[in-house]
């Protein structure tokens, strides 16, 4: 990516949370190279930190789905479990009247029993008046009529029985199948939960991952932002050549914070940058001899890309502690003239 467009690029971070006040374009300039190490984590974490939550948004929507799918089933089954219920009630109330018309009929058939005793005793019986054996006809008749109408009850009561025995058989059925279904539905949202779950860690870890980008690029800039304009210039000055080859110098606000803390003067500046841009060309040489599958010229090039930068940041330490022995010593010399 070019400077231009990755200034685009700093337009993005900036609008996206970075708590900032206004940016000289110096400071734009310096965050560009001292951040353009971090693009390619930045495009990394972010389109990780993307994809997690898309997964995360179809995962919840899948997760959703079946807790929808769960609530209904639980319920249809209670709907189902009422019905069965009222049913069961019935059946219990239709076996009490067939065991009744079992009762009846079971009475009316002992009772026509005794009235054709009756009836042939009276018809045999040679003293029997006309009147005797009447009545122990109509006896007969009346008993015959009540079996008959018993074992009309009987049947209607057990065709009744046999009817409502094969509508609760069907609705326990169909309750049954209910509550194998709700427990499919329950083990397919404890899925969806445990989906969800381990989705939510993956996206803890991509925004964690992306968090540690953002904090890096706030730190550069709020460093950038406590130098002074001394130090802003001495910095453009001594970038010069890393900003025009677009050279990725690899430097942390970790690294940078030292200008700010040690008060770091424009000869300072130049030998710590030049320790970073040192580093850059040795590091892009050993690429390239990696690339060629030179292994041993790389290595040579990784360990001279090393010690020109501690070279330069030693050389940056002292002069910063001349400077300020330098500045110690001016101290001294007033502070004995105002004696």
């Amino acid at each position: 990516m070019s400077f231009k467009n990755y200034k685009v690029f700093l337009f993005l971070l900036l609008s996206i949370g970075l708590s900032t006040g206004p940016l000289s374009e110096e400071i734009d300039d310096l965050f560009v190279i001292f951040t353009n190490d971090n693009q390619e984590d930045y495009k990394i974490s972010s389109t990780k930190l993307e994809e997690a939550n898309e997964l995360l948004f179809l995962a919840s929507e899948k997760l959703n789905q079946a807790s929808n799918e769960y609530d209904q089933t639980i319920l249809l089954t209670q709907l189902k479990e009422e019905e069965l219920n009222i049913t069961n009630n019935e059946l219990i109330e239709y076996k009490t009247i067939y065991e009744d018309s079992v009762a009846n009929y079971n009475l009316a058939q002992t009772d026509m029993e005794a009235a054709i005793e009756i009836f042939q005793a009276v018809q045999n019986n040679l003293t029997s008046s006309s009147e005797e054996i009447s009545k122990a006809q109509t006896e007969l008749e009346i008993t015959t009529e009540k079996l008959l109408t018993a074992e009309i009850e009987l049947s209607s009561s057990n065709e009744s029985l046999s009817n409502i025995e094969e509508i609760y058989n069907s609705l326990k059925v169909d309750y049954d199948e209910s509550i194998s279904l709700l427990n499919d539905k329950e083990i397919l949202m404890r899925d969806e939960e445990m989906i969800v779950s381990d989705v939510m860690k993956i996206v803890d870890l991509a925004q964690k991952e992306f968090d540690l980008v953002e904090l890096e690029f706030n730190e550069t800039l709020n460093i950038l932002q406590k130098l002074d304009s001394d130090q802003i210039d001495s910095l453009i000055k001594s970038t010069k050549n890393i900003a025009s080859e677009e050279l990725i110098i690899k430097i942390d606000s970790s690294d940078l914070i030292v200008i700010f803390e040690d008060n770091y003067g424009s000869k300072e500046i130049k030998a710590f940058t030049n320790a970073y841009e040192k580093e850059a060309r040795f590091l892009m040489q050993a690429a390239k001899f990696e690339a060629e599958g030179k292994t041993q010229q790389a290595e040579n090039m990784m360990a001279k890309a090393q010690k020109e930068k501690e070279k330069f940041l030693e050389k940056a330490i002292n002069q910063s502690d001349k400077e300020a022995k330098k500045e110690a010593k001016k101290e001294e010399k007033e502070a004995k003239k105002e004696e």
